[in-house]
């Protein structure tokens, strides 16, 4: 777990001119009982003596963590899966350049869902072409990966060389985390198929097959 900051008595006001800047990231995907999420600062907290410090604050259950700059410009948020996932902010807290000038500070949003993956697979036999649609996602309590059981979403399709993609059929995954669609067309096309995710999974897009 990162270290707390303290306050600095006295302080002087922020300067306009200088700023810590805070990059994390917008979408945490939980694949394990244990993320160690990579935090990066900028700015004249990270030189010298400086530092910097932000408190990350779930909406309804609080601080959950904070990351310190001591004159670095890395720092790893320690995130497992007993703690609550959803959208928390990167609340600053304070920073300081190295003659104790008190900086300006930004306040990123991180998402945490579980993770998930989608697969398409497509044969061709004369103008009958096979779609095939797997889902995974992460389970907390088994620690593992499993199907992605009811997933919803939309097997799509474009013509090659060509950037728009159309929805084809409508998905909804079976108790093995699988869907299956057969149909005619004599044209080669790109497929894919988009997940949609949900207020826990995150969502989800295979590969780009052509058949």
């Amino acid at each position: 777990m990162a270290v707390s900051a303290g306050l600095m008595a006295g302080a002087p006001t922020a300067s306009a001119a200088q700023s810590c800047t805070l990059s994390a990231p917008a979408r945490v995907s939980v694949w394990h009982s244990y993320t160690g999420v990579p935090l990066r600062a900028s700015g004249a907290c990270t030189i010298g003596s400086g530092w910097g410090a932000w408190d990350l604050i779930h909406p309804t259950q609080g601080s959950q963590d904070t990351a310190f700059f001591d004159g670095t410009a890395t720092d790893t948020w320690d995130y497992y899966t007993f703690e609550p996932m959803g959208r928390m902010t990167w609340r600053p807290s304070d920073a300081y350049d190295s003659y104790s000038n008190m900086l300006s500070q930004n306040a990123p949003v991180s998402e945490v869902r579980l993770g998930s993956w989608a697969g398409l697979t497509a044969t061709r036999s004369g103008s009958a072409v096979t779609l095939n649609v797997r889902a995974v996602r992460y389970w907390v309590s088994g620690d593992k990966n499993i199907p992605f059981t009811s997933a919803a979403g939309t097997i799509q399709y474009r013509a090659p060389g060509t950037t728009a993609w159309k929805s084809l059929k409508y998905v909804s995954t079976n108790s093995s985390g699988a869907y299956q669609y057969r149909y005619a067309s004599s044209a080669a096309r790109d497929y894919r198929v988009v997940l949609n995710g949900t207020s826990s999974i995150w969502n989800a897009a295979s590969a780009t097959v052509r058949r």
